[in-house]
């Protein structure tokens, strides 16, 4: 590979910083760290973080990082033995946690995460040659409804995506081994950290290389598609092995995310591969809208003022203010373009970016909305709105501070808009967590009168809050293991891409996560050391309650009550060989009954029968025992 490439003198020369053109850079610095800190304070306003996935990958994590000196995890938990795709966020967060706590590592971790989106962004401007105030309107989408979802793997693939396209255009523009090698490296990042941006990844970076390589010669829209194909192949060749042994030759589902292809030959279970439930263009742009800043419960009441839309219909009005914005930024935009504008260079970053997000478009409107084979993966189309967004800002050649005199007004607007919702919807955001934490109540004293490495069930009246549109208790019951350690039975360890899997031969029986009524003390409660109970005072007792009876209650406040078992029952049901081992102990006590002439099928076992079967009973065989 050549140290540069001769079509390097149709680049575009390096940008003058906007610092030197404006003079606002202690300015631009001090708004960019005040918006920053502005978006962190959700993670950090209440000690519990309530959003929907948060439970359960803190969960995870507390196994892994507790696995190897836990003999209760090792027994309900197995470790894969391939690479995964989330392993990026939960490694970090496990490195973070030996300093203090998985609790404290896991929002650090989500901090550095929400942090690296305006920082990304950021440095892609810089390599576009486009103005850095525009980073104004990437700011709120930090705070999109993927955080609110808790997608935190996909939340920290997207700065990754954003450095990948700032270094393939570099990589374009100087078709170096070291510039090549920072490609192929944040590609090798994205593979582990979430496939989703990695597989549009690799359909991205070679049609790239036609869109410019074409601007610079039918040669080179040829020839360079080769060369980001060839970057693409060790980050392939990471996830391979989990490919293969998950979706190619397994028979069987291994987590309960699978739905596997038919069986067959290896050509027939690719080729059924992959289904998904897609919506029409229409439905796609409606979601749009519903997938942005609405994640906040609507109230009722009428709608007089600015004032009651903002208190009633916080997250409609900050989605409609920051549209305004960008759409007031782009007829600006396709005002100030005019015929006497001199022509673009071949390797313009403006150029770049708009065919990138283009072909982001074209990607979001074909994929799926949720992915139904291999695996059932919820959100997949809708999860590229963010990067939508970010890439329709960081894409406007565009001064928010400094443009034409005649546009000055609607440049003005767009840009206060943009602003108000940068620093609206952090606010908005840490006061509905504190108001959802409320609904929590004294879920770390409950938890606390539990002893830490049990088996505890806790049955959720309800899953939904009043202040948020995620049902954001969903998981709530994965705390315990988080604040005490021990087991809880629902678990992300019994997904396809995650460093952990359930053992099933292990795992206690439970009733369906999305339906707590289907509770059954006879089929689920009484293999449990606690259950919890997660009930509105305002409901009162029901049949949980009269369930557990016979059980000691060691703990009622607010809406929280825990239950100890005074014996639970054996789990996992006794193998084929104890039964049959048990098996012939009673066929010998009973020949031994009928020998004294006592009947054999007297409805209560005697005490002389119970003396034979102690005397009759052998140790169980040594694998038995290992087990």
């Amino acid at each position: 590979m050549a140290a540069t490439d001769p079509h390097n003198a149709s680049d575009p020369p390096a940008p003058v910083p906007d610092s030197k053109v404006e003079g606002w850079d202690l300015l631009f610095w001090s708004v960019f760290a005040a918006l920053i800190a502005l978006n962190l304070m959700p993670v950090w306003v209440t000690d519990i973080l309530p959003v929907l996935d948060s439970p359960p990958h803190q969960h995870l994590i507390t196994i892994l990082h507790e696995y190897g000196g836990s003999a209760t995890y090792q027994h309900y938990y197995d470790e894969v033995d391939v690479i995964v795709p989330y392993i990026t966020y939960y490694k970090v967060v496990n490195w973070l946690a030996w300093l203090g706590g998985v609790e404290w590592a896991h929002r650090v971790a989500l901090s550095l995460v929400l942090a690296m989106l305006p920082v990304s962004a950021l440095h892609l401007l810089r390599t576009l040659g486009h103005n850095r105030w525009l980073v104004l309107g990437v700011f709120p989408w930090a705070l999109s409804g993927d955080f609110f979802l808790g997608f935190f793997n996909y939340l920290m693939s997207i700065p990754f995506f954003l450095w990948l396209l700032a270094a393939h255009l570099r990589f374009l523009r100087q078709r170096t081994w070291k510039n090549a090698a920072l490609v192929a490296g944040l590609m090798m990042l994205l593979a582990v950290t979430h496939y989703l941006l990695w597989a549009i990844s690799l359909c991205l970076l070679p049609l790239m290389a036609v869109v410019m390589g074409w601007r610079v010669g039918r040669r080179r829209a040829l020839l360079w598609p080769l060369g980001e194909a060839a970057l693409c192949l060790p980050s392939i060749g990471l996830l391979v092995p989990w490919f293969w042994s998950y979706f190619v030759k397994a028979d069987t589902g291994r987590t309960g995310d699978l739905v596997l292809a038919a069986s067959g030959s290896i050509m027939a279970r690719l080729q059924g591969l992959y289904a998904g439930n897609h919506l029409t263009p229409l439905s796609n742009l409606e979601q749009l809208f519903q997938r942005m800043f609405n994640q906040f419960m609507l109230k009722s009441g009428s709608i007089s003022s600015p004032l009651d839309l903002l208190v009633n219909r916080p997250g409609e009005l900050l989605s409609a203010l920051w549209l305004l914005g960008l759409g007031l930024w782009v007829l600006v935009v396709i005002r100030q373009r005019g015929r006497d504008d001199p022509p673009r260079p071949a390797l313009d970053g403006t150029v770049y970016a708009g065919a990138a997000l283009v072909l982001v478009a074209l990607a979001y409107f074909h994929l799926p909305q949720h992915l139904s084979r291999p695996i059932y993966l919820y959100g997949v189309n809708f999860r590229l709105i963010e990067v939508l967004a970010v890439m329709s800002v960081v894409a406007l050649p565009l001064r928010p501070f400094s443009p034409r005199p005649s546009l000055r007004v609607p440049v003005g607007i767009g840009t206060a808009l943009l602003a108000v919702v940068a620093v609206l919807m952090p606010l908005q955001t840490a006061g509905a967590f504190m108001l959802a934490r409320t609904e929590m109540g004294s879920i770390r004293q409950a938890y606390g009168t539990i002893p830490p490495d049990r088996t505890v069930l806790t049955l959720r009246w309800r899953r939904h809050s009043r202040y948020l549109k995620e049902p954001v208790f969903t998981g709530i019951g994965e705390y315990y293991a988080v604040f005490q350690g021990g087991y809880v039975p629902y678990s992300f360890a019994d997904s396809s891409s995650k460093p952990l899997l359930r053992n099933a031969e292990t795992a206690l029986p439970c009733p369906v996560w999305f339906d707590h009524g289907t509770f059954s003390m006879k089929a689920h409660g009484r293999f449990y050391d606690y259950i919890v109970i997660y009930r509105p005072q305002e409901e009162g007792p029901g049949a949980w309650e009269r369930s557990l009876r016979s059980w000691e209650r060691i703990y009622r406040r607010d809406r929280w009550q825990v239950f100890r078992n005074p014996q639970p029952a054996e789990w996992p049901r006794p193998s084929e060989a104890e039964l049959a081992r048990r098996q012939r102990i009673d066929d010998a006590a009973n020949a031994m009954l009928r020998g004294i002439g006592l009947h054999e099928s007297e409805p209560e076992e005697s005490g002389l029968q119970t003396l034979l079967k102690l005397l009759l009973t052998s140790p169980p065989p040594a694998e038995e025992t290992a087990k």
